[in-house]
Formats: C-alpha cells, sequence, structure tokens
C-alpha cells in the first residue's frame, strides 16, 4: 500500500515509512500533515488554510506564496492526491510569478 501511494505522489519517497503511515492515518487532520509537510516540499514549513482549503505556503524564512484559489485538502481524496494538487498550483504560481517579473523587465 504504501509503495502505490508514493507511486501516486513521488515526494512520499522522501519520508519514512513510519511518517507517510502518520500522513495517511490522519489524512483529514491538516495540522497532523503539516508537521511532515518540509519533507515532502523543500523549504516549506507550514500552510494557511481555511475550512480545509489550503490558500498559501509558508517557507521556513516567513515568505507567503499564495496559490490562486486554493486546494481543497482531506474532504474526499487522500492526502496524495491534494498533495499533488498542491505541488502542481505552487508550480503554477511560481511560474507565473517569473513571467510576470519577466514582463516587468
Amino acid at each position: 500500500m504504501l509503495q502505490k501511494k508514493r507511486m501516486l505522489f513521488p515526494r512520499f519517497y522522501f519520508v519514512s515509512d513510519e511518517e507517510l503511515l502518520k500522513i495517511l492515518a490522519n489524512s483529514k487532520n491538516l495540522g497532523e500533515i503539516e508537521k511532515n509537510l518540509n519533507k515532502c516540499f523543500d523549504n516549506v514549513s507550514r500552510y494557511i488554510h481555511e475550512a480545509n482549503e489550503i490558500k498559501a505556503l509558508i517557507s521556513s524564512e516567513g515568505e507567503e506564496l499564495k496559490i490562486g484559489r486554493g486546494v481543497k485538502a482531506g474532504l474526499k481524496d487522500g492526502p496524495e492526491v491534494w498533495m499533488e494538487s498542491m505541488r502542481k498550483a505552487m508550480t503554477k504560481k511560481v511560474w507565473d510569478s517569473i513571467k510576470e517579473a519577466g514582463n516587468d523587465y
């Protein structure tokens, strides 16, 4: 089962079996998942969420990256699904910021 989850969300390879089991067991508890967030996402220490919707990511330096419409987390899908959506939203926001900076230059 753990291998299947890791295949669905490869960043789970960065966490131990014990940590992954905690993430999966607490899939609806965003606070518990947040404790292992920096192992799945480099330099992301926490997120801002409202009613199971992640609105922004916070770096270990305190920088905030708002991720657009937000990502629905922990409702119907497992963490491997919504964390992949979060990864895509984060990547899109960074690319959009780079394009915007290039246009301003």
